[in-house]
């Protein structure tokens, strides 16, 4: 039924972060004000000062903040808002808050929240798609408290191998793969425990399990008067853990009639449910076909790349059918002009398994430039937080074809400055940079295959460029400090002998010293002293000119303890010690430290256990994530400080093993 249109005249954003910021952007650009929501932890983030106004939410916990629906709903009408979006994340896909902005006469920003019902419930959505037409791989619901006899008969109608998966939620939470029947019972146990804390519900199905998949989506729009759109695809198969890093519009490597049947069967999805607005239709797709894998009722993450080739504003779209009004254009009018790749920029540590790593920012500059776009949560000064998503920025490029896209992705990546914060930035400049994601030959286990990506660094020669840099850097500061004549052969303060400078990153620790500038720098790197080159000083920008006569310039930045060098190669941040400290800082081997803030969610020790390099001592839980945290070397746990439900701050003492 068709709505009778209404103005919306000001929106309250019930997000935080990056997403806030598009979403306050968009509601300008549709002419509304912008309401923002802010935690106490959130409240000198960019976006509570971009909006026109903004409401503080009590509480401390999650659960009084950004995913209460009443504490939203009561914060809409306290600064007038007549509309509520959700964002993404969050409650963008329970029901529980269109139907408390209902019986509170504020608008939702969204799809009808029985349309959400239905396709947050993943067996009940492929009912649902399969009914009208929509290709779904084989699958089975399996019965509460089912027994061993009725769940082989379930797995043997689907085939092995199989996927036992969450009914009630995603993410690769309580999703678990059975390769034969003897692990089926185990993995369906543990799915349902993982998928009953993560979601409050322990249902789980059995779906057949494809070994190399694309992930291949479809943007749907529908407004109120029964139109409904398809915006094209996009391509999301580079994940981890199963979060997408890379997307692109459009999709790759699909043959056009395969195409064309997806848009249909993703408009067929959205109609069958009476959805309006915006909305996602995933696929799983390999040599046999395409199946239909969830819907998504909210904007998604990668919404920019379908914006970029589309020219259409996915958010003022949005309020426009939220509004009651229909849509402005018939599907004949959207086309597609050039390519366009999204990486998402995030605080962890893809060698260790893809930790967390929080904390404050010192300095940042984002790339610019035509077609180059960055959706950010940060500036300078902002600090990350532990109790968040890792996400901080989303960096676009838009090229007349993808190679043009990636290019210019790549010279954002390495124009990007930013300091205080470790983000996966060398795993996304490295999966750009690779052969088979160059050919399109990616599916959705590529990173989990590739570990030489997720360990990416610079290359040696651009480390031992860029370890010149600060040391030239150095000598010019502490030149100018000391008031005392540089020497050919070395630099000295009064009564000092001559410096040796470390500096440490993910390639290791080398020690670097320079002469006069415009003479030259050592790195001392595998063993050997290295000439690099000659440089001349100007501030914080170095211009180095190496043994091969090519000259790079370079800005370093220097802090307590670290330098960051950002240059045409890209950046480097190292863990800084000078000769200048007063005594080296470190821990010591036998103790594991928590490495950021977050709870405590197992004790694997107990005192007195025998323990080898590399064994688990505590599970911490933080960013959403869980982290195992290892001895560092054999030996006999002697102190155990920590507890399950304990929260811990970063480098609080957890478990002490004496070294064997």
């Amino acid at each position: 039924m068709a709505l009778r249109p209404h103005p919306i005249r000001r929106v309250l954003v019930a997000n935080r972060g990056e997403i806030a910021r598009r979403l306050i952007r968009g509601a300008h650009d549709a002419g509304c004000e912008a309401v923002a929501v802010y935690a106490a932890d959130d409240a000198a983030s960019p976006y509570v000062g971009e909006a026109d106004v903004a409401v503080p939410l009590a509480g401390a916990a999650l659960a009084d903040t950004y995913l209460n629906p009443d504490a939203l709903v009561r914060a809409a009408l306290t600064a007038g808002a007549d509309a509520l979006h959700p964002g993404y994340g969050f409650l963008s896909e329970n029901a529980a808050l269109p139907e408390a902005c209902a019986r509170s006469g504020v608008v939702w920003v969204g799809p009808p929240p029985e349309a959400m019902r239905v396709m947050g419930h993943k067996a009940r959505a492929k009912e649902v798609v399969a009914d009208v037409g929509v290709p779904v791989l084989p699958s089975a619901v399996v019965a509460p408290g089912a027994s061993p006899a009725a769940l082989a008969a379930a797995a043997t109608s689907v085939g092995y191998p199989l996927l036992v998966k969450a009914s009630a939620g995603g993410g690769g939470r309580g999703m678990r793969v059975v390769h034969e029947p003897g692990e089926l019972h185990d993995a369906v146990a543990s799915a349902q425990r993982e998928a009953a804390a993560a979601f409050g519900s322990d249902e789980v199905f059995l779906e057949r399990y494809l070994a190399a998949p694309r992930h291949v989506e479809v943007q749907v729009l529908a407004d109120t008067q029964g139109a409904v759109l398809h915006l094209y695809d996009r391509e999301c198969s580079v994940q981890r853990r199963h979060q997408k890093v890379v997307e692109e519009a459009p999709a790759l490597c699909v043959p056009e009639e395969v195409r064309r049947h997806m848009w249909e069967a993703a408009v067929a999805a959205a109609r069958a449910v009476g959805y309006t607005g915006v909305g996602t239709v995933e696929y799983l797709v390999d040599p046999t076909g395409f199946y239909f894998l969830e819907m998504n009722t909210r904007l998604q993450v990668e919404h920019g790349v379908t914006e970029l080739v589309t020219g259409l504003d996915l958010v003022v779209l949005q309020l426009t059918v939220a509004s009651g009004r229909p849509l402005p254009f018939a599907q004949r009018d959207v086309t597609v002009a050039g390519h366009a790749v999204e990486v998402r920029l995030c605080a962890e540590r893809p060698r260790e398994d893809y930790r967390p790593t929080p904390g404050a920012v010192s300095h940042v500059r984002w790339p610019e430039g035509p077609g180059v776009r960055v959706d950010r949560a940060i500036e300078s000064g902002s600090t990350v937080s532990a109790a968040y998503d890792s996400l901080v920025a989303k960096v676009l490029a838009h090229g007349e074809d993808r190679d043009v896209a990636v290019a210019k992705l790549v010279r954002a990546l390495r124009d990007l400055e930013l300091d205080g914060l470790e983000t996966n930035r060398q795993l996304l400049a490295a999966v750009l940079d690779d052969d088979a994601f160059r050919r399109g030959e990616v599916d959705v286990h590529y990173l989990e295959n590739r570990p030489d990506l997720r360990d990416a660094a610079l290359p040696d020669d651009v480390r031992r460029r860029h370890g010149a840099a600060v040391a030239f850097r150095l000598l010019d500061e502490r030149a100018a400090r000391s008031l005392v004549p540089v020497r050919a052969a070395g630099w000295r303060n009064v009564g000092e002998p001559l410096h040796l400078d470390q500096l440490t990153d993910a390639g290791g620790t080398m020690e670097v010293r320079a002469t006069t500038p415009g003479e030259a720098a050592w790195v001392h790197d595998d063993g050997t002293w290295q000439a690099v080159g000659r440089a001349t000083t100007r501030g914080d920008t170095v211009d180095v000119t190496a043994e091969d006569g090519l000259r790079r310039r370079y800005r370093v930045r220097l802090s307590a303890h670290q330098a960051a060098v950002s240059g045409p190669e890209g950046q480097s941040t190292f863990a800084l010690r000078t000769e200048d400290d007063a005594e080296e800082r470190g821990g010591i081997a036998g103790e594991c430290r928590a490495p950021l803030p977050g709870a405590v969610t197992k004790v694997l020790v107990a005192l007195g256990d025998t323990v080898a390099e590399g064994d688990g001592l505590v599970v911490l839980e933080a960013m959403k994530m869980e982290h195992t945290l290892r001895a560092h070397g054999a030996g006999t746990v002697s102190r155990v400080v920590c507890a399950p439900g304990q929260q811990v701050d970063v480098n609080d003492l957890l478990v002490t093993v004496e070294p064997a």
